[in-house]
């Protein structure tokens, strides 16, 4: 039984061997991986930084073109309100000036009634206009309505005076009107 036993033992020291090698062996291929996994991981996240600092740069890049762009759309769309404002005003002007001269012919035509008319369509007209004009340009035509106003007093006793002073009074809107 000894031999046996011998026999045994030795099998048992060999085989625990062999599965401390294979432990072993198990412990190195683990390591291995993980330092493979590791080093690629190492590798993946140095490239994604990269990519990241790269999109970060073309996204900021980007951002400053499309404020530059915003900016550009931004000074031609108020240049073009500006614009558009000019002319709205000068087609105001251009119709109390013709409301004006429209007065003067009526009156010259002895329709007073006609006058009295034309005298408030430019008085209203100039007023749309004082909402577009400029501080300068909207006292002016401030001044011309109260004129006109005192015209139409004028229409009553004195049409001669009052074919004066439209006459100065339609001039005085040309001199509003811009010409570019």
């Amino acid at each position: 039984m000894s031999k046996a036993n011998g026999e045994k033992g030795k099998i048992v020291v060999i085989l625990l061997t062999i599965f401390i090698l294979i432990l072993i062996a198990l412990a190195v291929g683990y390591y291995l991986g993980t330092l493979k996994y590791e080093k690629q991981f190492e590798s993946l996240s140095a490239e994604f930084d990269k990519f990241k600092s790269n999109y970060e740069y073309r996204l900021t890049s980007i951002e400053s073109n499309v404020s530059k762009i915003m900016a550009f759309v931004s000074e031609r769309k108020g240049e073009t309100e500006e614009q558009v404002n000019r002319i709205k005003l000068m087609s105001l002007l251009l119709k109390a000036k013709g409301e004006i001269i429209s007065c003067k012919l009526s009156l010259a035509n002895e329709n007073k009634d006609k006058s009295f008319e034309q005298i408030d369509n430019a008085i209203y007209t100039l007023r749309e206009a004082l909402v577009l004009a400029k501080r300068k340009e909207a006292e002016e035509i401030e001044k011309i309505r109260l004129d006109l106003a005192t015209v139409k007093g004028y229409l009553e006793s004195n049409v001669k005076k009052a074919q004066d002073e439209l006459d100065k009074l339609w001039r005085k809107i040309d001199d509003l009107i811009p010409r570019e």
